[in-house]
């Protein structure tokens, strides 16, 4: 079946929209790799995160450490929705708890844009095309 230009170029498959998709960031202290599930953003987590937090926003937008604290708790809510071999300073797990993605994220700046750049490439949540998934099927 043809795509419109649209639906090839921006078409976007709705589980893994919502679910998010496993992106490996690397390998922790001990040689596992650590894994973030990632959801794109604003789906529908992420809208009810935004939400639920709008009066929050509004209310700490002149105060930038608050207003990056609710913005955390959106994406970790919304966004990064799972994670795998992150480990604290002494190499032991750290449990996968939205207060604990809300507390790495604002203390880590480069983690909170790393996490929203992979939310917002559409290259992570495209549908697998079945036409082109035979045709390689097929030529392998």
């Amino acid at each position: 079946m043809t795509k419109s230009t649209f639906e090839e170029f921006f078409g976007t498959d709705e589980e893994k929209s919502k679910t998010g998709v496993p992106i490996p960031m690397g390998f922790n202290a001990k040689d596992e790799e650590v894994v973030f599930w990632i959801a794109e953003v604003n789906n529908p987590k992420h809208t009810v995160a935004q939400r639920q937090y709008s009066k929050l926003l509004e209310a700490s937008r002149r105060n930038e450490k608050r207003h990056d604290a609710v913005l955390a708790k959106v994406v970790a809510k919304g966004i990064l929705l799972k994670w795998e071999g992150v480990l604290d300073e002494d190499k032991n797990p750290v449990e996968d708890t939205i207060e604990n993605r809300t507390k790495y994220l604002i203390k880590y700046p480069k983690l909170f844009q790393a996490v929203l750049e992979q939310a917002m490439n559409q290259d992570n949540y495209r549908p697998e095309d079945s036409e082109d998934a035979q045709k390689d099927t097929e030529k392998n």
